[in-house]
């Protein structure tokens, strides 16, 4: 962006007056005699003025003091440090300067602005004492070594510069002006640009390297005892006898610093950018975020000092350092709302011309006092730095690893401002200081791993008024480019809203890990318009003389000029083909909460996390593996179709629908896959359903809903959660919580032959008919505290009866409960699931997992031993009984299952939690075993053996005589 034009102006500005005279506590000791005589210290000298003179080479410098009416200043009155450099350097300076002027004729009058008060300060500083934190008019004690940037004598109206359309960025933020055909008055920034200065107490405190220091000065600085200041050299500052001192020059006003080079101005970051002919393309992106503001008060100020009528704007960058920006990753702005102050800026005032912003940079490199407000620090302590690649290194990327990009766009200009942004600022570093060339390795990326910088990257080093610019030859790319999410960013225009979930549902810090490796489903668009609500799961509508599923639909689009999801919710049908068939519309709009849960959801069905790092999905399934965990805990089926991908959520396979693959994309942590048909969705069926529909299941249902055992199956949570499938007469297993878990359902035949054995109870005895919860009446556990002797000669009263009936009941609900809570284990395993890996990369075929039943001796959970492969599974339980999956029925085995908790209800039902499971049936009963007292007196035939299980009715015996 060329602003090359500085305004020429008729007068000066008034400035405040901050003439304060320097103190002896700053200066040496005084002889009482020398103060008598003359009035002044003998050692004091002349002013700044009288010296420049007395020196005779610096003719340069005093025609720019008195040229802008500074002559009394620095003759009697103020406290200053002046920068100054000899005859000698101007001459030098005039051959070759970057305003192209050639002699001191040719300066206009803005530019000796420039030139001079860019090189003082208001205020008398040693040269060593510069570093400390606070000035020497602040209270408190000055914290050593802790200062890099000062204000100068400069003012904001000092770097007026005018805009031609010709130099305007081609985005839409310029328009209008450009479209105008005027020149613009425009200022850099609406701060005061500080000086920046590398001293010696500065680089000891933040452990700065004499490397370092000559990386950030282009190889000319050899020693840390050198002073620097805007990227110039302090004469003789690196002379470590002070033999020739030709700094901290002591005047009556003031000191003067002596440098070897003219100090132009203090450049920002963005103008460094701007300004360097090998930085172009960078700089292109950059100012694709740049604004021209309408400062109105400031452009008011202007005009009546300069007595002029022209609109004054303030140059910006779209960035996260403004304090009210942000607004769910969107930000809109006011052009006329600019204020500044504080460690921000603020936009306090409402106009009708507002701009919206879909993303930000780091910070503004435009702003000249630019601080991370994260730190605490302010102007003074630290700044910015930038890594800014060449021209050459930018082609060079876009030619190659940004070849995905220049496919889908063809030219970099047309690529995005989302994607340019994770580019930029990625090499937008907040703080200078701790990430010298020294410290590149603690450079951190966007997935927090380092950025890869080294300083042997680096061909050249700019001091900026507000940070560093290192310029180097490679392209450093956000995590996020190399990552399985980047495809969803890149290919906006088809998948632009699965992006912005991603990101706003903060899954993208997740997917930037490179120490795992992904499989990660992507759906376009198109896939967004057809999303099931779960929470209308169960629905009927009748067609013809049946019925078909009616679940809702919600379909997102993209609002382009909003930058946001638009979700409407739709009617359907779903035959028993699995076709949906869009209805009417129901809302034109979705409940944000419901969205949210309904996203995230969705997301942690379609990663995958591959177990084994050195294959691919393809791999895996061509080897015959085809279920595959991801990331919420659910199963994912995977097959090929047509040597494509094919998955199937629960959903999807309850329906027998496949989605296919249409693209991949292989990314440095996995593949991404594109598909366009529907996002893989929850299965309907909870394990209560799914135990309901076969009636080989029918044993094991039975402890589940027996009158003994209290809430094993829930239909409400909390009295505040509903159920899914409520329409369905569902209930879910209150076992289960918002993880993943297997269920093994031992065959009917097993379990009754336990039944036959007194081990465990029939369904008859099980069966409390007449039982009357309010009077107590129960006479079907009367006729068997009957029959089995119960009810003996110590039952005497009622309430002795009540007591026995109490804890026959707790008795036989804790059996129950065990006995199903030994059948339900952590970790969703399924026949034909991808194997976990161990440390050394081998798949693991025998796995322990944790039941839910506890030992209540040692207070841990039962343990079960699993062997699953690609076509069977084995599960051993404690009493080391091994016991078969049964496959010969496939019903009855990889029943994939999900149980729902919504709060609220209708449209608003939001997802509260949600548990997966899958359920086997196994040939037997699993058992934890039990060992007889060695002294067991009852029957002294079973003292000290070990048994699968006692009879129950031992088991409540002994709790009766307890």
């Amino acid at each position: 962006m060329k602003c090359n034009t500085i305004l020429e102006q008729g007068r000066n500005v008034a400035f405040a007056a901050c003439a304060l005279l320097i103190g002896a506590s700053v200066m040496q000791s005084c002889e009482d005699n020398d103060l008598i005589l003359t009035g002044q210290p003998s050692w004091l000298g002349n002013s700044i003025y009288e010296r420049l003179q007395d020196e005779g080479n610096y003719k340069y410098t005093l025609r720019l003091i008195d040229d802008l009416g500074e002559t009394e200043v620095l003759s009697h009155t103020g406290s200053r440090t002046l920068f100054v450099a000899a005859d000698s350097a101007y001459d030098a300076w005039f051959k070759d300067n970057k305003w192209n002027v050639h002699s001191y004729e040719e300066l206009t009058l803005p530019q000796k602005r420039l030139l001079l008060k860019n090189s003082m300060i208001d205020n008398a500083y040693l040269l060593e004492l510069m570093s400390n934190k606070k000035s020497l008019g602040d209270a408190g004690t000055p914290e050593w070594g802790r200062t890099m940037r000062r204000t100068t004598s400069a003012s904001v109206y000092d770097s007026v510069f005018v805009m031609t359309p010709e130099d305007m960025p081609q985005t839409v933020f310029w328009d209008s002006l450009r479209n105008a055909g005027k020149n613009i008055r425009i200022l850099k920034d609406a701060t005061v640009a500080p000086m920046i200065h590398f001293l010696p107490a500065y680089l000891q405190y933040h452990k700065i390297t004499a490397e370092d220091l000559n990386i950030l000065t282009n190889k000319r600085a050899t020693s840390l005892n050198e002073a620097w200041v805007n990227g110039v050299k302090v004469v003789n500052s690196g002379d470590p006898d002070k033999k020739k001192v030709d700094y901290d020059v002591t005047c009556k006003n003031g000191y003067i610093q002596k440098v070897e080079n003219v100090i132009e101005s203090s450049r920002n970051m963005a103008e460094i950018i701007n300004s360097d002919n090998d930085t172009k393309e960078w700089s292109r992106m950059l100012n694709r975020f740049s604004l021209p503001y309408f400062y109105k008060s400031l452009s008011q100020s202007y005009n009546q000092t300069f007595k002029t009528e022209e609109p004054l704007y303030v140059l910006l960058y779209a960035s996260k350092s403004f304090n009210d920006w942000s607004a769910g990753g969107k930000v809109t702005i006011s052009r006329d709302a600019y204020a500044a102050g504080g460690t921000g800026r603020k936009f306090t005032d409402t106009y009708d011309n507002v701009v919206a912003f879909e993303e930000l940079l780091r910070f503004d490199p435009g702003w000249n006092q630019y601080i991370d407000d994260n730190q605490e620090n302010d102007l003074h302590n630290d700044a910015g730095m930038m890594i800014v690649p060449t021209d050459e290194a930018v082609l060079d990327w876009w030619n190659t690893t940004g070849k995905e990009l220049q496919d889908e766009y063809h030219y970099l200009d047309s690529v995005p401002m989302s994607i340019i942004a994770e580019l930029i600022n990625v090499n937008m570093i907040s703080t200078f200081s701790s990430f010298v060339p020294s410290k590149f390795a603690s450079v951190l990326n966007d997935a927090k791993e380092p950025l890869g910088i080294k300083k042997e990257d680096v061909v050249g080093c700019y001091m900026g008024c507000n940070g560093v610019v290192y310029k180097v030859d490679k392209v450093f790319t956000p995590a996020l480019f190399s990552s399985v999410a980047y495809p969803a960013l890149a290919h906006a225009s088809t998948m632009n809203i699965i992006y912005s979930i991603i990101d706003g549902r903060n899954f993208k810090p997740y997917l930037l890990s490179m120490d795992s490796k992904y499989a990660l489903l992507l759906p376009s668009n198109g896939a967004m318009m057809t999303i099931l609500d779960p929470g209308s799961y169960g629905g009927e509508v009748s067609v013809g003389e049946g019925k078909q599923e009616a679940p809702d639909i919600i379909e997102l689009t993209y609002d382009k000029t909003k930058k946001e999801i638009k979700a409407v919710r739709y009617t359907s049908t779903v035959d028993e083909n699995g076709n949906i068939t869009k209805g009417d519309q129901k809302a034109s709009s979705v409940n944000g909460n419901v969205l949210n849960k309904l996203y995230d959801s969705m997301m942690d069905q379609m990663i995958v996390v591959i177990p084994d790092k050195t294959k691919t999905l393809e791999q895996y399934v061509n080897e015959g593996y085809k279920y595959f965990k991801t990331k919420g805990g659910s199963l994912l089926k995977v097959t090929s179709e047509g040597g494509k991908l094919a998955f199937q959520g629960g959903w999807q396979i309850e329906h027998n629908v496949k989605i296919p693959a249409e693209n991949s994309y292989v990314k440095d942590n996995g593949k991404s896959y594109e598909i366009a048909k529907m996002p893989p969705m929850g299965a309907q069926k909870s394990v209560y359903l799914t135990l309901k529909e076969h009636s080989e299941f029918s044993e094991f249902l039975t402890f589940l809903e027996n009158d003994y055992v209290d809430n094993l199956l829930k239909n409400k949570l909390s009295n505040k959660y509903n159920a899914g499938m409520l329409k369905q007469s569902n209930k879910n297993l209150s076992l289960l919580d918002n993880y993943n878990y297997t269920i093994y359902v031992p065959s009917n035949e097993a379990i009754r032959q336990f039944q036959n054995d007194k081990l465990l109870p029939t369904e008859a005895e099980l069966d409390r008919e007449g039982y009357n919860a309010k009077t107590g009446a129960d006479p079907k556990l009367d006729s068997i505290c009957l029959a089995e002797g119960w009810y003996g000669p110590d039952v005497k009263t009622a309430q002795d009866s009540v007591n026995v009936r109490t804890t026959v009941a707790t008795t036989l609900n804790t059996i129950i409960s065990d006995f199903v809570r030994y059948h339900v284990q952590d970790h969703s395993v399924a026949i034909g699931m991808a194997p976990d890996v161990d440390d050394e990369g081998k798949e693991k075929t025998d796995t322990k997992y944790e039941s839910m039943k506890r030992d209540l001796e040692t207070g841990r959970f039962y343990p079960l031993n699993v062997n699953f492969t690609k076509n069977a599974m084995t599960v051993k339980d404690v009493f080391g009984t091994t016991h078969k999956v049964k496959t010969s029925n496939a019903n009855l085995y990889n029943q994939i299952c999900r149980e729902y908790w919504f709060e609220g209800t209708g449209d608003n039902s939001r997802l509260f939690m949600a548990s997966d499971a899958v359920v086997h049936q196994i040939d037997g009963v699993l058992c934890t075993g039990y060992t007889y007292p060695a002294n067991y007196e009852k029957d002294p035939s079973k003292a000290g053996k070990t048994v699968k299980m006692r009879p129950w009715r031992e088991i409540v015996e002994e709790a009766l005589n307890k």
